[in-house]
Order: C-alpha cells, then sequence, then structure tokens
C-alpha cells in the first residue's frame, strides 16, 4: 500500500485490469516520446554523414533525402506517441486513468457529504421543532 495521502485515498478503489492497460499504454508512449530527442540527434548525425560522403554534387539531394525520410518517421511516431487527443499517446492514457480514480473518489466523498448534510438538516429542524425523527 503507498503510504501518504494520495494511497490512503485512492485505497477503496484498487486498479482494475483498464487501469493496468492505461498505465502499462501510457508508460510505454512515454518511453517512445523520450527517446525521440537522442534518435533526432543519431539521424541528425547520418544526414551530415551523407553530406560529407558525396563528392558530387547531384549525388547529395538523393543521398541525404535518403535519410530525411527518417526524420519524417521519426516526427509521426512522436506525434503519436505525444499527442493528448489520441487514444495512442501517453497523456492521454496516464489522464484517463487519473481522472477515473478521482471521479470515483469524489462520487463516494460527495455522497457521504450530502448524506451527512441532510442528516444534520434533519437534526436542526428537529432541535427547533421538538419533534423527534
Amino acid at each position: 500500500m503507498l503510504k501518504g495521502s494520495c494511497g490512503k485515498a485512492l485505497a477503496p478503489f484498487p486498479p482494475d485490469g483498464a487501469d493496468f492497460v492505461l498505465m502499462a499504454v501510457g508508460a510505454v508512449a512515454a518511453l517512445a516520446n523520450g527517446v525521440s530527442s537522442p534518435l533526432m540527434i543519431v539521424i541528425f548525425g547520418d544526414i551530415m554523414d551523407a553530406l560529407g560522403e558525396t563528392a558530387n554534387t547531384n549525388e547529395i539531394v538523393p543521398a541525404v533525402s535518403k535519410v530525411a525520410i527518417r526524420f519524417i518517421y521519426l516526427g509521426v511516431g512522436t506525434c503519436v506517441a505525444s499527442c493528448h487527443r489520441w487514444h495512442a499517446g501517453q497523456s492521454m492514457c496516464l489522464n484517463q486513468d487519473g481522472s477515473q480514480k478521482t471521479s470515483s473518489l469524489f462520487r463516494s466523498r460527495k455522497a457521504a457529504a450530502t448524506v451527512e448534510q441532510t442528516i444534520g438538516a434533519i437534526r436542526t429542524v428537529a432541535a427547533f421543532t421538538g419533534e423527534v425523527i
């Protein structure tokens, strides 16, 4: 069990299968998003190598284009991994998991507060009128 207020507050709502799936997909997407920056540096180095290896000016564009297409693949992969509006994004998965837990927590707390407020109102009316309920 987690120590601290967060763990105690969420203790009545243990994670289910959907929570584990959302957390796993969110973690994989976060890893993919974090790997994009080092990969961009490696691809940029490959472009510099392609520029340096070609002696003929007519071969520069095709050589660089072969490597530059990997920038497009990296950009699309990073967009899918990090975009919060798509179902594969890290933010969507982790936010959805957190909002499910907090909404169920607040729903139960709101119900308890409503019951306490109603009982308090009944006791207040009973105290003024002298009726036993």
